[in-house]
């Protein structure tokens, strides 16, 4: 099984930092579904 995985870092103005990881694994169900949690 292949795993993607996508590290997204955001700097907002205040200086906080921000950082989402996004991991997709390939021929498996969404972990994101309609519920809307990240």
């Amino acid at each position: 099984m292949i795993k993607n995985k996508i590290v997204v870092t955001i700097k907002p103005k205040n200086g906080s930092e921000i950082a989402a990881v996004l991991t997709f694994f390939e021929k498996s169900p969404p972990l994101m579904s309609e519920d809307g949690e990240f």
